[in-house]
C-alpha cells in the first residue's frame, strides 16, 4: 500500500512537472504572434509587441508582455493611441484541469492612452474591428464563445498610468496621471469593487466603489452600492441602493464636505462672475431617494461657514425642475459688505456701518412661490438697530409681508456719513434720529403698513400706507398725517434759516429728474398741520391726488381753523382765514420736456407773502383773494420759469405797499419845480417807507416768463394809484409805471399832482437793486402837449396867422401833441397867465421860443 501511494504521488508529481514544463515547450514567439493577431483583429489597429511574452509559473501561471503599443487612428497626430510598459496576465491553476481558463488577474503598468476628439463625430477611440476570424475547421467554438473560457477578471490593476484627452471641439485638455486602479470582480452576478487614485488636471482625486452585482448595475434592478469620493476640494459618500431604470433611481444616505468651491468650479471649467470664496466650507448630511430628475433630500442638515457669514438649513428639499423647500433656515453675517462685493453687486454706499445681521425662518415652497413663517430678523450696528418679527411670502415674484418692524437710530447722520452718503448740503441738525414702529398686514396682494410711530428728526408721521407689488409698477395707497414738517434742514447747508428767497439767486439750470413719478402708481392723501422750509410756512395743508404712469394729478387744499387765525400772518401762512385750493398736474415725459400746470383759487390768503416767498422781494402786505392758472414745461427750474404762461388776478384788502410813502410824495408836490429840474424824487422812497391801502386789485397775464400788469388799482383814504408795467420772472427784473394822486378823504374828489395828473413814477431795475424816479418820458409828453396848447394860443393872440405853422417850425416840423392815455387824463386843465409884452419887436420864432422857455421855467405859472 505504501508503494501504491508513493506511485500515485510520483504520477502527480510528473504531471505537475509536465504542466509546468508545457508552457516552456512552446516557443514564446508563438504566444506573441497569436496575441498580436488577436488584438489587431479586435481593434482594427496595428499592435506591436516589442518583446516576446514571458511565461511565469509562480505564484500564478501566466505571461508578461513588455512594451505593448497600439497604433493611432488614421488622420490623428499622436504617434500611437496607447502603449504600456508591461502587460501581465495570470490564470488559475485548478480550472485548467477541467479544461477551463479562468483569468486570475490582469495588470497594466506604466500605461499611456492619448485620446483626441476632432469633431462631434470624429475621435480616435472608436475602433473598427477586422473581419471576424473564420471558425476552426474542426467545428469547435471560438474562445469567446467557449463555455470553457471564463472572461471574468477577478482582479485588474492599472499602475502608474497616464491618460490625456484633447477636446478640440470644446477647446479643453484634460490630463490624468499617476493613475492607480484596482478592480475586483468575482463574477457578473458577484460583488464588484473599484479603488482609484489619480491626479486629474493637477488635482489629486480618490474614488472607491462597492456594488453587489456588476450586471445589476446595467439592468433595471436594485443594487446595493457604497461610494466614496475624496479630493482636496470636496469629499462625498453614499451608502444605499441604485437602480438603472430608464430614469435612474437611488435611495440611501449621503454626506458631502465642500471646502474649496472656487477650486471645484475651476476644475469643472465652470466660470462664475461671483467670488465664490465667500462661501467657505459647506457640509451636508441626509437621506436621498427618488428618480435622479426629482430627488428628495430628507433629514437634511446643511451648514455653511466662512469669515463673512454662517448659514444653516434643516429639513427637506425636492430637487425637481422647481426645487421645493420645507425646513428651518438661519443666516448670520457680521459684515454684509464683503458679501455684496463677492457677489459683484455695485453699490455707491458702504454697508459696513449696518453691522451684523441675523435671520431665522421656517421656509416652505419653491424659490418663486415661497412662504416664510416665524421670521425673526435683527440688525445691529453702532448707529442703527432694527428688528422684524412676522412672516413673508413670494407668489410668482410678488412679495407679501406681515409682522412688526421697529428701527432706532440716535445718530443717523453718523450712520449715513459712514455709508459714504454726502450730507454736506444739509444742515448739521438734519438726519439726527430715527424711531419707527410699524405694523404690517396683508390683504390680498396688498401689504398695509399701520404707522404706530415714525419719528424722523423732528418729523412725526402717523397713518397708513398700502403697497401692492404684484403689478408691473407697484401700486400704493397712502393716508398720512404730519403735525409739523420743517424742510429747511434738508434744503440748505446754511447755519441759519433763510427767511426769503434771495433775489440775487439765478434759476437753476440743473435738470429736474421727475422719473420717480414712474416708480409707483396709486392714490395719495397727506395732511400736514404746518409745512415750512424756513422761508415761509403753509398751515393746515391737505394733499390728495393720483399717480399714474409718470403723471400726478392732485389737489392741494388748505383752510384756516374755524374762526380764523389771530394776529398778523407770518411768513406765507398762507391763510389768515378762508381757504386755498390748488389743482396740480405734473408729468414726467420720456424724451421730452416735463410739464407742470397749477390752477390756484382761494380767499383769505396772505397773498402778499407769496411774492416774497417766490421772489425774495418784500413789497406787499395784506390778506386777499387769489386766482391763477399757470402752465410751464422744461427740463429744469430755469426752463419752467422761462416758459411760464398763464393768467393771474388778486384782490388784497387792508394792506400796505412797502418801500414807498405815496402820501408823503404827494405832499411834497409844491416843490415840483425842483423835482422837474433835478429829475429826483422827494425822500419818500426807501425800505422803511410804506403806503397803507384799503384795497388793491391787480390782474394780468404771464407770457414766456414775463408777468404783465394789465390792471393795478389801489384805494387809500388819501391816495388813489394805478400802474402798468412788467415783471420779468426769469431775468429777475421789473419795469413798472405807477401814477398816484391825492384825493379828498371824504369825497374822494380833488387832486394834486402835475397839472391835474397823478405823480408819474417809474420803478425799475433788478430785484436786488430797485430804483425809483420821476417818469420823465411821461412828463415830457405831457409838457409837449401843454406847451403846444399854450404856445398856439399865445401866437394866435399876439401874432395871428398860421400859428400851427410857426409852432411846427419852432419845434422842428408840424407835430400833433400826444394825447395822454385814459389813465393819465387830467381832472382839470391849467391855463397860463398872460405873458409880459416884449420891450422890442421880435420875430414869431423868437416869440415862440420865449413862450416855451417861460412854460418850462414856470416864471408865469401859478403853483
Amino acid at each position: 500500500m505504501k508503494k501504491l501511494f508513493i506511485g500515485i504521488a510520483a504520477v502527480f508529481l510528473i504531471l505537475i512537472v509536465a504542466i509546468c514544463a508545457l508552457p516552456f515547450l512552446v516557443p514564446a514567439s508563438t504566444y506573441g504572434n497569436v496575441a498580436e493577431t488577436r488584438l489587431e483583429a479586435m481593434l482594427g489597429r496595428d499592435v506591436t509587441l516589442e518583446s516576446d511574452p514571458k511565461v511565469t509559473i509562480f505564484p500564478r501561471l501566466g505571461a508578461r508582455i513588455d512594451n505593448v503599443e497600439i497604433a493611432n487612428a488614421e488622420g490623428f497626430d499622436d504617434p500611437y493611441f496607447a502603449k504600456a510598459g508591461s502587460l501581465s496576465i495570470a490564470v488559475k491553476w485548478l480550472p485548467l484541469f477541467s479544461r477551463k481558463v479562468e483569468i486570475a488577474s490582469l495588470r497594466f503598468a506604466d500605461a499611456e492612452v492619448l485620446l483626441q476628439q476632432k469633431s462631434a463625430t470624429e475621435n480616435n477611440w472608436t475602433f473598427a474591428p477586422s473581419e471576424t476570424p473564420p471558425a476552426p475547421e474542426d467545428g469547435s467554438e471560438t474562445p469567446s464563445g467557449d463555455p470553457a473560457f471564463d472572461a471574468i477578471i477577478p482582479r485588474a490593476e492599472l499602475t502608474n498610468a497616464r491618460i490625456v484627452f484633447r477636446d478640440y471641439v470644446a477647446g479643453q485638455v484634460y490630463e490624468a496621471k499617476d493613475i492607480n486602479l484596482t478592480a475586483r470582480l468575482e463574477g457578473l452576478e458577484a460583488p464588484v469593487g473599484l479603488d482609484l487614485d489619480l491626479i486629474l488636471n493637477e488635482e489629486p482625486l480618490s474614488l472607491k466603489l462597492e456594488a453587489s452585482s456588476l450586471l445589476g448595475l446595467t439592468r433595471d434592478e436594485e443594487v446595493q452600492a457604497e461610494l466614496e469620493f475624496s479630493s482636496d476640494m470636496a469629499k462625498a459618500s453614499f451608502n444605499g441602493t441604485l437602480r438603472n431604470a430608464e430614469t435612474p433611481v437611488i435611495a440611501g444616505t449621503f454626506s458631502s464636505d465642500l471646502s474649496d468651491l472656487p477650486g471645484l468650479m475651476s476644475f469643472l471649467n465652470i466660470e462664475a462672475e461671483q467670488d465664490l470664496s465667500i462661501v467657505g466650507d459647506v457640509t451636508a448630511r441626509g437621506r436621498v431617494e427618488g428618480a435622479v430628475d426629482a430627488l428628495t433630500l430628507s433629514d437634511l442638515d446643511v451648514s455653511q461657514q466662512s469669515n463673512a457669514m454662517r448659514s444653516t438649513y434643516a429639513g427637506s428639499v425636492v430637487l425637481a425642475e422647481q426645487p421645493v423647500l420645507d425646513g428651518q433656515a438661519t443666516f448670520r453675517s457680521s459684515r454684509l459688505q464683503p458679501i455684496i462685493d463677492a457677489l459683484g453687486i455695485e453699490l455707491e454706499q458702504s454697508l459696513d456701518p449696518v453691522g451684523s445681521v441675523d435671520v431665522s425662518a421656517s421656509l416652505a415652497g419653491t424659490p418663486e412661490s415661497i412662504r416664510g413663517t416665524n421670521v425673526v430678523l435683527s440688525q445691529s450696528g453702532q448707529d442703527l438697530k432694527s428688528t422684524f418679527n412676522g412672516s413673508f411670502s413670494l407668489n410668482d415674484g410678488a412679495p407679501a409681508v406681515s409682522g412688526t418692524l421697529t428701527a432706532n437710530s440716535d445718530n443717523l447722520r453718523r450712520l449715513l456719513s459712514a455709508m459714504d452718503i454726502d450730507l454736506s448740503d444739509y444742515q448739521q441738525n438734519a438726519f439726527k434720529r430715527l424711531v419707527a414702529d410699524i405694523a404690517l398686514t396683508q390683504t390680498g396682494s396688498r401689504t398695509n403698513a399701520t404707522i404706530n410711530s415714525f419719528e424722523f428728526d423732528d418729523v412725526d408721521v402717523t397713518g397708513t400706507l398700502g403697497i401692492d407689488l404684484s403689478r408691473d409698477v407697484p401700486n400704493i395707497n397712502a393716508d398720512l398725517a404730519i403735525p409739523k414738517l420743517d424742510l429747511s434742514p434738508y434744503l440748505t447747508s446754511a447755519s441759519g434759516k433763510s427767511q426769503a428767497s434771495s433775489p440775487s439767486e439765478s434759476w437753476s439750470e440743473e435738470p429736474i429728474d421727475l422719473s420717480a413719478l414712474r416708480l409707483v402708481n396709486g392714490d395719495v392723501k397727506l395732511a400736514i398741520a404746518d409745512l415750512t422750509d424756513g422761508r415761509g410756512s403753509v398751515q393746515d395743508l391737505r394733499v390728495s391726488g393720483t399717480l399714474s404712469n409718470g403723471r400726478f394729478n392732485g389737489t392741494l387744499n388748505t383752510s384756516a381753523p374755524e374762526g380764523g387765525r389771530s394776529g398778523t400772518p407770518s411768513l406765507i401762512a398762507p391763510l389768515y382765514n378762508g381757504n386755498l385750493t390748488t389743482n396740480i398736474a405734473v408729468a414726467d415725459v420720456p424724451n421730452g420736456p416735463n410739464t407742470l400746470r397749477i390752477d390756484a383759487n382761494g380767499s383769505g390768503i396772505a397773498a402778499a407773502e407769496l411774492i416774497r416767498f417766490f421772489t425774495g422781494m418784500n413789497v406787499l402786505r395784506g390778506v386777499g383773494a387769489l386766482d391763477a392758472d399757470v402752465r410751464m414745461s422744461g427740463e429744469s427750474l430755469a426752463d419752467f420759469v422761462r416758459g411760464m404762461n398763464g393768467t393771474y388776478s388778486a384782490d388784497v384788502a387792508e394792506g400796505a405797499i412797502l418801500g414807498i410813502n405815496l402820501p408823503q410824495l404827494l405832499r411834497a408836490a409844491s416843490d415840483w419845480r425842483t423835482a422837474l429840474t433835478s429829475g429826483n424824487l422827494p425822500s419818500a422812497l426807501s425800505p422803511s417807507q410804506e403806503t397803507d391801502f384799503s384795497s388793491l386789485t391787480l390782474n394780468g397775464n404771464i407770457s414766456n416768463g414775463v408777468a404783465n400788469i394789465d390792471t393795478f388799482q389801489m384805494n387809500a383814504p388819501f391816495v388813489r394809484a394805478s400802474a402798468t408795467g412788467t415783471v420779468d420772472l426769469f431775468n429777475r427784473t421789473l419795469d413798472i409805471r405807477i401814477t398816484p394822486r391825492a384825493v379828498n378823504t371824504s369825497s374822494a374828489q380833488g387832486n394834486e399832482g402835475l397839472n391835474g395828473f397823478g405823480i408819474p413814477l417809474k420803478i425799475s431795475g433788478s430785484w436786488t437793486s430797485v430804483s425809483g424816479s420821476l417818469d420823465m418820458e411821461f412828463i415830457s409828453n405831457l409838457a409837449r402837449q401843454q406847451a403846444g396848447n399854450l404856445i398856439q394860443n399865445e401866437l394866435s393872440d399876439r401874432l395871428g396867422g398860421d400859428a400851427d405853422g410857426i409852432l411846427g417850425a419852432v419845434l422842428g416840423g408840424s407835430r400833433t401833441p400826444p394825447t395822454p392815455s385814459a389813465t393819465t387824463t387830467p381832472a382839470t386843465e391849467e391855463t397860463a397867465e398872460e405873458p409880459e409884452e416884449p420891450e422890442e419887436e421880435t420875430s414869431p420864432e423868437d416869440a415862440a421860443r420865449s413862450l416855451l422857455r417861460d412854460f418850462i421855467t414856470n416864471r408865469n405859472r401859478e403853483d
